[in-house]
């Protein structure tokens, strides 16, 4: 025993030795030996240990007051979020002032009060520069005005029916976020098609609690109608096809006109006006605001639209009421995106133009993250991979956004290594996100991004009404990692359709016992339509699926269902898992593979990924887990992997 001592001893040893030895190897050394770095290497180091060589940042000594963002939720795609604090409507500048300096100046402006034209400069010249304090703090960006807030502008229409006999009535939504006086509005009305309002009008009364409707009738409605009306009388109400409904506010002594129903330029229509391509839709039809749909329109003819998906309505049948009475508004999805769900989203693209296998990855890091567990990286491009000596050029792409004036992109990122630093582009395409032709602008290019996180934010004023794609494309000449994480920016487009996502495109359960083995699938809705999956089936009774049918709500709803593998032969299976829904693409599919085996259990080893430098036993539970031991202690004699060929009766792996 004591001679095992003395050797544990000596190796102990050596390790510490070869460590410091590390810690003390020449820099350009250090990045030749992908042996010894263990950052570049990537695999071997735990989530919250720092590599060898890190130096953690200084920072001022009082420490800097900075805005917290809201909580990161489950599904960070659709988290419908106020801005707050600050934001900046110009683009990044790299001048830096003392950190004491801007300190102050951000202490100040925090506190509301009121900064000189030099000071402003100073703080705009340097947001982007000042070392990070810390986790889960963010800086805030900076603009003169308030953040834009993307609840509903003001009160609008959001339903009219005008259906046989007196069977007529608007609806109000009032999506706002606060409480609306009723008496600050009134609705005015032409008949066929006049050009002047009518000299009656309806002043409306009472309070409207935010996501609530107010509904006007007419008075000799049917009951349906009547149970949900909060006023009736019988001259608003009483329109036809080709009258014209005004919703006017009335603030300081004067009232101006915030939805419309019709137009007053053009004459009588005749029988009505179209509709999302619907010929006199509004007569004997009911319309319902989209749940897009955040504001009022005085443009009725981009209001109406010619077809159903430029149109702000959906038209519906004569005597449709089933929607009467509330009204859904989904809140803007703020583009808010840290990869917390362990992958790049579903809605996010990549683009690997470099002739070299790296691309963009989520990485999962608590330490090396800006925030949460995981971060957006990508891997250097070797000089040497062919054609040589060219610069990565691997693509981030978020998805579609939809810009108005003040919004802005903001997002961390920082360098792995000083030797280079990383560099990228910002790049902006109009059209759409599948080649890098397709972005003709580019907002910035950052020829070196510190090792300590850094936040960038530009300004999209120029692209405010336009739908865009925003691209950070890495572009180091034989660099090591690029790190990104915490996108924030613009609403995200959603299809007025039900859209479905699936996080997998295949499984394979590889060899697997006659106990069988199961995987999840998660399945989303993109699109702001509910996504109704009326079956979901394989060609392959081996594998059984834990639901047959299930609709998912528009905006983001998401649901979890399981694959269960089970063999009833020693042999390969493969089969296809099909979702038939209401969406465009349906039917979709994932490819589901297995082998099975003679075995109530069957462990391989071959799903380890090796590990370097690490001499201690590990752990064998995996994804087969089964009935194992490991050794605690560190000592020689637990159980522990073999790798080679050499010790592998079959693959790479084996346990000894």
């Amino acid at each position: 025993m004591n001679i095992i001592k003395r050797n544990m001893s000596r190796i102990a040893f050596c390790m510490l030795f070869f460590a410091v030895s590390i810690q003390a190897a020449d820099k350009n050394e250090l990045k030749n030996s992908k042996e010894t770095n263990n950052e570049k290497q990537n695999n071997t180091l735990p989530a919250e240990t720092p590599p060898l060589g890190y130096v953690e940042p200084t920072q001022p000594a009082e420490g800097i007051k900075f805005a917290f963002p809201p909580a990161t939720g489950s599904n960070p795609r659709f988290s419908a979020q106020k801005e707050t604090g600050i934001k900046s409507n110009n683009g990044f500048l790299p001048e830096r002032a003392d950190d004491s300096v801007v300190e102050r100046i951000i202490n100040k402006h925090l506190q509301g009060e009121s900064l000189t034209t030099y000071e402003e400069q100073i703080l705009r010249n340097n947001i982007n520069e000042i070392p990070y304090p810390g986790d889960g703090v963010f800086r805030p960006s900076i603009t003169e005005t308030s953040a834009v807030s993307r609840n509903a502008s003001d009160l609008f229409f959001s339903e009219y029916s005008e259906g046989s006999g007196n069977n007529k009535y608007l609806e109000i939504y009032n999506g706002t976020g606060e409480s609306a006086d009723l008496s600050n509005y009134l609705i005015r009305y032409s008949q066929n098609g006049a050009s002047t309002w009518n000299s009656t009008e309806l002043g409306l009364s009472g309070t409207l609690l935010d996501g609530e409707v107010y509904v006007v009738a007419h008075s000799s409605a049917d009951a349906t109608i009547l149970a949900e009306a909060d006023t009736t009388e019988s001259s608003i109400s009483a329109f036809n096809g080709d009258d014209v409904r005004g919703l006017f506010k009335v603030a300081d002594n004067d009232t101006s006109i915030i939805d419309i129903i019709g137009t007053q330029t053009g004459g009588d229509p005749g029988s009505g006006w179209d509709v999302a391509g619907v010929t006199n839709a509004t007569k004997d039809h009911t319309l319902v605001r989209k749940s897009s749909v955040s504001s009022g329109n005085t443009n009725w003819s981009t209001s109406a639209g010619t077809t159903t998906d430029n149109s702000e309505w959906i038209v519906y049948d004569l005597q449709t009421w089933s929607y009467l009475g509330s009204h859904t508004m989904i809140l803007p999805n703020l583009l808010s995106e840290g990869f917390e769900s362990g992958s790049i989203p579903e809605n996010w693209s990549l683009l690997n133009l470099d002739n070299h296998s790296a691309n963009w990855y989520a990485y999962e890091s608590s330490f090396y993250a800006h925030s949460g567990s995981f971060l957006a990286r990508v891997y250097y491009r070797p000089l040497s991979a062919a054609p040589q000596n060219q610069p990565s050029d691997d693509w981030l792409i978020t998805p579609k956004l939809d810009v108005v004036s003040g919004d802005s992109i903001s997002f961390w990122a920082r360098s792995s290594n000083s030797n280079p630093y990383e560099s990228f582009n910002v790049r902006v395409s109009s059209t759409n996100a599948e080649s890098a032709a397709s972005f003709t602008d580019t907002l910035a290019s950052v020829a070196t991004v510190p090792t300590t996180w850094t936040r960038y934010t530009y300004a999209l004023e120029p692209y405010a009404g336009q739908d865009i794609y925003i691209a950070v494309q890495h572009n180091t000449y034989d660099g090591w990692y690029l790190y990104v994480d915490d996108f924030s920016g613009p609403q995200v487009w959603i299809d007025d359709s039900p859209v479905i996502a699936l996080n997998k495109d295949s499984i394979n359960y590889g060899n697997t016992g006659l106990g069988g083995m199961s995987e999840s699938v998660v399945i989303e809705n993109l699109g702001a339509s509910d996504l109704v999956v009326s079956s979901v089936a394989s060609s392959n009774s081996d594998f059984t699926i834990s639901t047959s049918s299930l609709t998912l709500t528009g905006g983001g709803d998401l649901e979890t269902i399981t694959i269960t593998y089970t063999p009833t032969a020693v042999e390969g299976d493969t089969a296809h898992v099909v979702f038939t829904h209401n969406g465009s693409t349906s039917p979709d599919s994932i490819v589901v593979m297995g082998a099975g085996k003679d075995a109530i259990y069957w462990q391989d080893f071959e799903s380890w990924a090796a590990e370097l430098g690490l001499g201690v036993p590990q752990p064998i539970g995996v994804s087969q887990e089964g009935n194992m031991t490991w050794s605690a202690d560190g000592a020689s004699n637990g159980w522990e992997k073999a790798t080679g060929t050499g010790n592998a009766y079959d693959g790479e792996y084996s346990a000894e």
